[in-house]
C-alpha cells in the first residue's frame, strides 16, 4: 500500500518552538507521488516517542514499503532520535533507510542505508527503481566519495530536475491549519558565490532555475482553498537576485484574489540598487526578510565578496528600515573572517540603535572537507586566506577552558550554554583555525560571538521566529512588538501551545485510516512510474 514514509522536523536545536513544516520532504514525497508512489510524510519527527512511532508505523508499513526516508536539511543530530532509527533498523531490518539533504555525510544518524545529498528528485527515482528490483546496484550513479556510505551526489550525478514547477502537495493526512506557515519554492540556487558558503548552485545566471511563475499561482491558491493557508517562507538563497523575477512574481501573486505574508533571504546592495524593488516587495506580503551582513569590513566584505562594506553598508541598512518599517529585518554577521578588523562591540551598539529588528554573531566555519560533498571556499582552501587548523594539544586546551565556562553558566543558570559546541559529533566536523597575523582562532571568535548575542539590546523576534509564532495563531502586529529588553514573548504560553498542536498531529496521524485513503485512491488513478535512466 505505502511505498515510502519520510521523517521530518524543521528545529534547529531542543530550544526551537516552531509548528513549520519540512517542505523538503514533502517537495521530494510530492515528486514520488507524481510518479506513481504512495508516500507518507511524518512531520515534528524528533517529538514523536519509540513507542508512538511503532503505533504509526505498525498502520503504514506492508510489504510494498520499500524505504524509510529521513529529511535532514535543518535538525542537528540529537541522541533521542538516533535511538529511534536503531530501534526501527532493529525491528524492520529489510526496509532501506535512506537519509538525504544537504551535508548528509557529517550525520551521525546509525541505520543509514542510503545517502542522497542534495536535490534529489532524479536520483530518488532511480534508487527506488533498485529497491523494487527493476535494475542492478551498478546501475546507480554512486559518488567517488561515498567512503563506502551508498552516497549518491544528486546533483553531480543525476543533474538538476526541471525548476520550472517546484510545487508541493500536502494530503488530508498532513493536518494543516490555517495559520500554519509553509515552504515555497520560487527558484533554485545563487548568482553569488559567497567564499563561506556550502551549497551546491552558487554563481548561477539571474534567470537561471526559476520557477514558472503560473505554478506558484496554482500552488497558492490551491493552499488557500483547501487549507485556508496565507504564510509562506520562501526557500530560496537570494530571494530579489534579479528585478525582472521580482516583476514577474509580483504580477503573478496579486493577481489572486487573496493576500500572503511571507519572509525570505535577500540582498540589500541589490535592493539599494533598485529601489523600486521595495514596492515588489512590499505589495506580495513580506513582513519579514533576512540579510546576510556577516561584516563591516572593507577588506574582510571584498574578501567574501559583499558588495556593500563600511559605513555604506550601515547607511544602506538605516535607509531600508525608513523605507520599510513595517517589515521586520533580521541580520546575520561572522566573526573571525580573514583581514576583518572591526570593533565587535562598537557594532553591537550600531544595530541596538539602528532600528534593525534582530541579529546575531556567528563564528566563521571551517568544515572538514571529507564530510561534506560541497565545501566553502575557505574550507577547501583555507591556506590561501592566512588560516591554519590548529593541532591537537591546542584544539584541547581551548575545549577544556570552554568546559570550565560551561560549568560555570549551569552553577549560576546562565541561559546560554557551549554543549552543542563540545560534543564529539560537532568536534568531527569542523577544522579548527586560527589566524596567525590577528591571533584570533576559532574558539575565541565563537566565546566573542556568544558574549555579543547575549549583550544586545533593542532587540526583536527575528523575522523566522515570527512565522513561528504564527503559524501557533499569534498576530504579526502583536509579535512584532515582542522582543529582548521590550515586552517578552510569553515563551512558555508559546511552548505549551506548540507542544499540543504537536501531539494533536501525532494523535490525528496514528489514529488516521490510510486504508481507506490509498484503496480510494488506487480506484481513482491509474499507477505508472515512468523512468528515463541517465
Amino acid at each position: 500500500m505505502i511505498h515510502g514514509i519520510i521523517l521530518t522536523d524543521n528545529t534547529f536545536s531542543n530550544m526551537d518552538i516552531t509548528c513549520h513544516r519540512g517542505s523538503g520532504a514533502h517537495k521530494i514525497a510530492t515528486h514520488l507521488r507524481n510518479h506513481g508512489y504512495n508516500i507518507e510524510t511524518v512531520d515534528y519527527c524528533l517529538s514523536w516517542t519509540q513507542e508512538e512511532l511503532e503505533l504509526l508505523l505498525d498502520k503504514l508499513i506492508s510489504k510494498d514499503t520499500l524505504f524509510l526516508g529521513i529529511g535532514s536539511n535543518l535538525f542537528l543530530d540529537r541522541s533521542h532520535f538516533d535511538n529511534n532509527i536503531r530501534w526501527f533498523k532493529n525491528k524492520y531490518p529489510k526496509i532501506a533507510v535512506i537519509l538525504g539533504g544537504n551535508q548528509t555525510l557529517s550525520r551521525s544518524t546509525p541505520g543509514v542505508d542510503y545517502y542522497v545529498e542534495g536535490y534529489a528528485e532524479n536520483a530518488i527515482l532511480h534508487l527506488l527503481e533498485y529497491l523494487r528490483g527493476n535494475i542492478n546496484k551498478n546501475s546507480i550513479h554512486w559518488s567517488a566519495n561515498d567512503e563506502g556510505k551508498n552516497l549518491i551526489d544528486a546533483l553531480s550525478n543525476y543533474g538538476q530536475v526541471d525548476t520550472k514547477d517546484l510545487s508541493i502537495q500536502y494530503l488530508p493526512s498532513d493536518f494543516l491549519q490555517p495559520e500554519q506557515t509553509l515552504g515555497l519554492e520560487t527558484a533554485r540556487g545563487c548568482i553569488f558565490k559567497c567564499k563561506f558558503c556550502t551549497y551546491p548552485l552558487i554563481g548561477k545566471s539571474k534567470l537561471d532555475y526559476i520557477r514558472d511563475s503560473a505554478t506558484i499561482v496554482r500552488e497558492l491558491q490551491q493552499n488557500y482553498d483547501q487549507w485556508g493557508i496565507t504564510n509562506y517562507l520562501i526557500n530560496e538563497d537570494t530571494f530579489n537576485d534579479s528585478i525582472e523575477k521580482l516583476e514577474l512574481l509580483e504580477k503573478a501573486i496579486t493577481s489572486l484574489p487573496f493576500k500572503i505574508n511571507f519572509t525570505a533571504y535577500a540582498r540589500l546592495d541589490l535592493i539599494v540598487a533598485k529601489p523600486h524593488s521595495i514596492e515588489l516587495l512590499r505589495n506580495m506580503g513580506m513582513k519579514g526578510v533576512h540579510f546576510g551582513i556577516e561584516t563591516f569590513s572593507k577588506d574582510a566584505g571584498k574578501l567574501v565578496g559583499k558588495g556593500f562594506s563600511g559605513q555604506r553598508l550601515k547607511d544602506g541598512l538605516l535607509w531600508w528600515k525608513e523605507q520599510t518599517p513595517d517589515i521586520s529585518t533580521g541580520c546575520s554577521l561572522i566573526v573571525g573572517l580573514p583581514g576583518d578588523t572591526s570593533d565587535y562591540h562598537a557594532e553591537n551598539e550600531w544595530f541596538s540603535d539602528s532600528g534593525v529588528d534582530y541579529w546575531f554573531w556567528q563564528p566563521l566555519y571551517i568544515t572538514k572537507s571529507q564530510q561534506f560533498v560541497y565545501s566553502s571556499e575557505f574550507s577547501k582552501d583555507y591556506n590561501k586566506y592566512g588560516l591554519e587548523i590548529m593541532s591537537d594539544s591546542e584544539v584541547s586546551a581551548e575545549v577544556r577552558n570552554l568546559w570550565k565556562l560551561e560549568y560555570k553558566f549551569t552553577k549560576n543558570s546562565h541561559p546560554f550554554s557551549y554543549r552543542p559546541y563540545l560534543n564529539e559529533n560537532f568536534r568531527s566536523k569542523v577544522n579548527y583555525w586560527k589566524d596567525i597575523k590577528s591571533g584570533q582562532n576559532y574558539f575565541t571568535a565563537l566565546k566573542l560571538s556568544c558574549e555579543l548575542n547575549q549583550s544586545v539590546k533593542n532587540q526583536r523576534v527575528s523575522p523566522w521566529t515570527m512565522f513561528d509564532y504564527v503559524s501557533l495563531g499569534y498576530k504579526i502586529e502583536e509579535i512584532r512588538t515582542w522582543g529582548k529588553h521590550i515586552p517578552a514573548p510569553p515563551v512558555h504560553e508559546i511552548k505549551i501551545q506548540a507542544d499540543n498542536r504537536i501531539n494533536e498531529y501525532k494523535r490525528k496521524k496514528i489514529a488516521y485510516d490510510y486504508l481507506e485513503f490509498y484503496s480510494h485512491k488506487q480506484q481513482s488513478i491509474r499507477r505508472t512510474i515512468p523512468i528515463v535512466l541517465q
